[in-house]
């Protein structure tokens, strides 16, 4: 079953991107609340500036899915990952996903089941 779970997030996080938007148009001082954001986000939006929106960020801890699953997700790197490695971690008993193409073939889902335990 897949679980995900929120276990942080940037706090003030649109103040947070407002701040490193000023630092690339060196306008910092030019804040006029340091509490409020203002509409620099929006002119950075407009001007496909995006990157300033990567200092904000929220991270998950997602179990129960398969490993294609994780290379999909990761190889778009939209996101920072840290996940379990199968080079350092011993694996006595391991849980994993059985493709639906798999359940539904019988003797292809004997042979599948023995090679995984």
């Amino acid at each position: 079953m897949i679980n995900v779970e929120l276990t942080n997030i940037t706090p003030d996080a649109e103040l947070h991107c407002e701040k490193a938007a000023r630092d690339c148009y060196d306008s910092i001082g030019k804040m006029k609340d340091p509490n409020k954001s203002t509409n620099i986000i929006k002119s950075c939006t407009i001007a496909d500036h995006l990157t300033i929106n990567g200092h904000a960020s929220a991270t998950f801890r997602i179990t129960g899915v398969s490993r294609a699953l994780m290379g999909q997700i990761t190889r778009h790197r939209t996101a920072c990952f840290s996940i379990r490695s199968q080079r350092y971690v011993m694996e006595d008993s391991f849980g994993y996903v059985t493709p639906p193409s798999i359940l539904k073939n019988s003797p292809c889902n004997v042979v599948y089941q023995k090679l995984m335990s």
